[in-house]
């Protein structure tokens, strides 16, 4: 109670908008709604809350967009989760993007499970376009929040470390990996293999095949308790043949990285 014993009441309704501002608000990618659903479920009660966009197309062709409730993304923390594989839709996540800073949203994180063009990343040769810089450029001109300021952007496993340096001020990229993930799914791998051969026999081995020396430079740091296998790729006309650098497959039970 105020000085002097004052009472102030609250309207009911501004306590409703003040306990929905502190729960985030979830949008993604129509082939990313089972993934979304499932982080809702797996989140405590009332904490996220499920958005909805209409993705539909004008008789040309263009997008015509439209984020439903749109009111309720006031000062509200949005999630994002998109995917950029197919290069077709884009254009139209990018635009719901840039729109949700316009709508007063207090902060947004982009979650890109998986960066498309990673792996054109340098330019080898002159002509060569470099389009992981290009994409990043795409994402760092999602304007800042009012509320947190830039945007962050959640990728897993990006190809190469040093592309965290080709976006603007205007993101925040955050690198994550699910290669604790994958040590879970080899040690699960590892005893599945024990139950199916007995425990009495040899432990069966595993071996790690990395495409090429760049996927080992990546990723052999975090996987050091296993035989490895280097592939590398050759040249021979218009094809590619890939041959085993390093390491043996012989009586191996082989995952490639």
């Amino acid at each position: 109670m105020p000085e002097g014993g004052e009472v102030v009441l609250v309207p009911q309704d501004a306590v409703q908008r003040a306990k929905v501002a502190q729960s985030t608000l979830l949008f993604y990618w129509t082939n990313m709604a089972a993934l979304a659903q499932r982080v809702v479920r797996c989140c405590q009660a009332g904490t996220v809350e499920l958005g909805a966009i209409r993705w539909n197309r004008f008789p040309d062709g263009t997008p015509k967009l439209f984020i439903e409730n749109v009111e309720g993304v006031w000062n509200r923390d949005v999630v994002f989760i998109a995917d950029f594989q197919d290069t077709d839709s884009v254009f139209e996540q990018i635009s719901v993007l840039m729109s949700f800073s316009q709508y007063s949203a207090r902060s947004l994180m982009v979650v890109l499970p998986y960066f498309p063009t990673g792996t054109m990343e340098r330019v080898d040769m002159e002509g060569d376009v470099a389009t992981a810089h290009t994409l990043a450029r795409i994402l760092s001109a999602i304007p800042q929040c009012a509320g947190c300021g830039p945007s962050r952007l959640l990728v897993y496993d990006i190809h190469a470390l040093q592309e965290r340096f080709y976006f603007g001020d205007s993101v925040i990229p955050l690198l994550d990996t699910a290669v604790p993930l994958l040590r879970w799914r080899l040690e699960q791998f590892e005893r599945e293999l024990q139950a199916e051969i007995g425990e009495d026999a040899h432990r069966p081995r595993i071996v790690l095949a990395y495409p090429d020396e760049g996927a080992r430079k990546r990723f052999a740091t975090y996987l050091r308790d296993y035989d490895v296998i280097v592939c590398s790729k050759r040249r021979q006309g218009n094809e590619r043949i890939v041959i085993i650098k390093e390491g043996s497959p012989t009586d191996c039970h082989v995952v490639i990285v």
